[in-house]
């Protein structure tokens, strides 16, 4: 579970990308945003996608057959 949690503070990077994107407004640089505004919505995704993993992990146990459920369900997301 350990494992999740720095997961999870790894990908709490968005304040960061947000703090980029207010200057490219602040500097009207357009295409800065638009490249940015992508970042974001991929970060929020990805930190929802660590913390619902984590929650559930936290329910379930954390260990033995919760990880080997957890696991089956992860790799079934990339099909």
């Amino acid at each position: 579970m350990v494992l999740f949690e720095e997961t999870l503070a790894h990908e709490k990077v968005t304040a960061l990308i947000n703090g980029l994107y207010e200057l490219a407004l602040e500097e009207k640089g357009y295409a800065s945003q638009v490249l940015l505004h992508w970042y974001i919505d991929a970060q929020v995704e990805e930190e929802a996608h660590a913390s619902e993993i984590l929650e559930t992990l936290k329910m379930a146990g954390g260990e033995g057959q919760a990880l080997v459920m957890m696991d089956r369900a992860l790799a079934s997301r990339g099909e």
